[in-house]
């Protein structure tokens, strides 16, 4: 498949580190054939439950559309503070202003770029685990 660590593939690649599989078996399952391309997480939700796994998604600010906040921002940073800390599995959202994904280990963000950092250096907008 090429290079692993281009940032459109990042979502499925963040996938595939959460399953211990190879980024190879997941972009198969979605028929990528390479190129820029956007993947949606519901794309990971049904690829993970054909694999027998069942996703929960924690959004860190869940709002009903056209209205505020369903929680205060102090309970929804609580809130996704305690699901960090119980899972291990992929956020989405941003890093250094750019829409990114990556794969939360329970210490540190492991980036389909291949690095690590300290989880303060991300904005999340999504956690998924199984």
């Amino acid at each position: 498949m090429g290079d692993m660590r281009k940032s459109f593939v990042c979502l499925p690649v963040s996938f595939a580190m959460m399953l211990h599989t190879s980024p190879d078996v997941i972009l198969n399952m979605l028929q990528y054939r390479g190129g820029p391309r956007d993947f949606h997480p519901q794309e990971m939700i049904d690829l993970c439950i054909q694999l027998g796994h069942r996703v929960t998604e924690i959004e860190m600010f869940p709002c009903f559309v056209g209205q505020k906040g369903l929680w205060d921002e102090t309970h929804c940073i609580k809130r996704m503070d305690y699901y960090l800390r119980q899972y291990k599995g992929v956020l989405a959202g941003k890093v250094n202003g750019h829409q990114h994904s990556v794969y939360w280990n329970g210490k540190e963000i492991e980036d389909p770029n291949g690095t690590k950092y300290p989880l303060n250096r991300f904005e999340i907008r999504t956690f998924f685990f199984i």
